[in-house]
């Protein structure tokens, strides 16, 4: 039995490792290659979705990414040993039906606590049935908050699998924040830019009317840097009058530092906490002018001087100079 530290120390470098941005014909120079790093995901995300969901769902994504919606990278013949040994070591209390069998002679607060457990094991299993459950909550708080933690954390996962209709009827029926929408909106929007590019316009414009009613806070300005971000994937020509929304948003509060890569959601239940990190890169206003920057160094500095908080105004002239070092400019 590994101790709790050497456990987390172990995920958190597999996932440093498996994480790491390379392309597919980079990954082919590697010692596991393309097909070894797809097949070593693919074997380990069960043990990640146990101990780190907020991870697996990077980890899903990067799959994606790599296989592009098939499993043709692993040969035939070693499709079986993917989730060989991982069936029998599955925990009874991360199945959903596990939770609900202690209902009987339960009180009306033990009910609520384990359908709020049951709601919370069946989401991170993308299984629709995570807001029947919610919705069987009677105490009113707790039901609004594991809703939210249910609808976004499925938000999330139809995104990392790219179910954009799924997604999208969850972004826009979900018991989701204004913030949380805006997000899924500009994601939704870049996913769709090439099948659908007018509806991907039509998306960053109700992402951008999630975003006006959010009240002046750290949502708003990451919420205004995700759609400047996806936006400026869809339409390059527009993307500089974005990000001046964006700084707009950003000059606005204090404590948003620049650096924001995650959208944490979450609920409390008896004593329990339940907490999870979104990965969500858009947010990152440092993030945003380092993609900037490549296209035009000098545009991209004039505007970061206008960022009036001194830590993402900080970041991003960091970030434009890491662009420059990293194309070979010199001054």
């Amino acid at each position: 039995m590994l101790s709790p530290d050497l456990r987390a120390k172990f995920f958190s470098v597999t996932s440093q490792i498996l994480l790491r941005p390379l392309e597919p014909g980079t990954l082919e120079l590697t010692s596991a290659g393309l097909a070894g790093t797809y097949f070593t995901i693919k074997r380990l995300l069960p043990l990640f979705e146990h101990n780190d969901p907020s991870i697996a769902i990077a980890l899903q994504t990067r799959l994606n990414a790599l296989g592009q919606g098939s499993d043709s990278l692993i040969p035939a013949s070693q499709r079986g040993f993917v989730n060989a040994g991982f069936k029998s070591d599955e925990k009874k209390e991360d199945d959903p039906e596990d939770a609900l069998s202690h209902l009987d002679g339960a009180s009306t607060s033990q009910r609520n606590h384990l359908y709020a457990m049951a709601a919370r094991a069946a989401s991170m299993k993308n299984d629709p049935k995570a807001r029947e459950f919610a919705d069987k909550i009677e105490d009113s708080d707790l039901k609004k908050n594991v809703r939210n933690f249910v609808d976004f954390i499925l938000v999330s996962k139809a995104l990392a699998l790219r179910d954009l209709e799924k997604a999208l009827h969850l972004t826009r029926t979900g018991e989701i924040s204004h913030f949380q929408r805006a997000w899924a909106y500009s994601e939704i929007a870049a996913l769709s830019k090439s099948s659908a590019p007018e509806d991907s316009m039509n998306l960053i414009r109700e992402a951008e009317k999630e975003a006006e009613r959010i009240e002046t806070s750290a949502e708003g300005a990451e919420a205004w840097v995700a759609i400047a971000r996806r936006a400026g994937e869809i339409d390059p020509t527009g993307k500089w009058y974005r990000v001046q929304d964006a700084i707009k948003a950003v000059n606005r509060v204090l404590d948003y530092t620049g650096e924001e890569n995650e959208i944490s959601v979450g609920f409390q239940s008896q004593n329990n906490i339940i907490k999870m990190q979104i990965p969500a890169p858009t947010i990152s206003f440092s993030a945003l002018v380092g993609d900037l920057a490549k296209d035009d160094i000098y545009r991209t500095v004039a505007m970061a001087k206008n960022v009036a908080v001194e830590s993402p105004r900080a970041f991003s002239l960091l970030a434009s100079a890491q662009a420059a070092f990293d194309k070979g400019n010199k001054r």
